[in-house]
């Protein structure tokens, strides 16, 4: 706002209205519209999602763990949650190409069966979770795009806050410094390698079937794997978690499940090249 920023609320301007008024690129847009703004080669990795705030009777009574479920039956493309919010509360959700009910439905029972009984639903929300990684273009014409609308999402969870807020601060130093035309070349460096290798994982991840899934999870408990990613310093940043949990099953990998292994490692590989 002290650099001559004027706030507009409850207004919107098209990009087409945007480059009219903008003729002599005096002014700055930036484009935050959400997933509505990709392009069609990025709408394929977009996944319909269903959450519920649900009331439960709660018979294990452990409120700090996550739980996640993967495989075809709860989800294809990504994966089923249940969060904790206490008072026996949960938010359980899902995000999945096609079946998106049913497989709610799926989740719903799975939890009473683990001892998290659904009582009633509190709260329902329903959108789209983007997993296909940055977009080519971020900068047009003095327009910028950002957040969801830039791909700025981690591809294996969906999950985009973080990667917004790194953008956001270096669109402002770009603009702060005289140079905005630098914001997608500092982006790409910044998010660039760690969304490649994660949109690699999430490549392999889709590919594997429900057994092949329970092998992969086997082998990270057999090596110890899940006090590796327990020790993690963020989750937000996963390449080098990724190249850690490599190390750690690749060689015990190759003597057990030598053919899987060799399959997981050519598909990230390829993927990421």
């Amino acid at each position: 706002m002290s650099l001559g920023a004027h706030v507009k609320l409850n207004s919107k301007i098209e990009p087409a209205d945007f480059h009219a008024f903008n003729r002599h690129r005096e002014s700055i847009g930036i484009i935050a519209t959400g997933t509505r703004a990709l392009g069609h080669d990025k709408k394929k990795f977009l996944l319909p999602a269903l959450q519920h705030d649900v009331k439960v009777k709660d018979d294990v009574g452990i409120n700090d763990h996550v739980y996640v479920f993967l495989g075809e039956k709860f989800s294809r493309g990504l994966f089923a949650w249940a969060i904790p919010l206490g008072d026996e509360t949960y938010k359980v959700g899902l995000a999945s190409k096609g079946k998106t009910l049913p497989r709610m439905r799926l989740l719903f029972k799975t939890l009473e069966g683990l001892g998290i009984h659904p009582q009633r639903v509190i709260k329902t929300y329903g959108g789209v979770v983007y997993t296909g990684g940055l977009v080519e273009k971020m900068v047009q014409d003095n327009m910028f795009l950002v957040g969801d609308a830039a791909g700025q999402t981690k591809p294996t969870t969906g999950g985009g806050l973080v990667y917004l807020s790194v953008a956001a601060r270096l669109l402002s130093d770009a603009i702060i410094q005289g140079k905005p035309s630098s914001y997608e070349r500092n982006v790409k460096a910044k998010l660039g390698p760690e969304t490649r290798l994660q949109l690699a994982l999430r490549r392999v991840l889709n590919s594997l079937t429900d057994q092949e899934l329970d092998e992969i999870f086997r082998l990270v408990k057999e090596t110890n794997g899940e006090e590796l990613i327990s020790r993690a310093e963020s989750m937000d940043w996963q390449a080098s978690l990724i190249a850690s949990l490599i190390r750690k099953i690749g060689f015990r990998g190759l003597l057990k499940k030598p053919t899987l292994t060799l399959k997981l490692l050519s598909k990230l590989f390829l993927g990421y090249a």
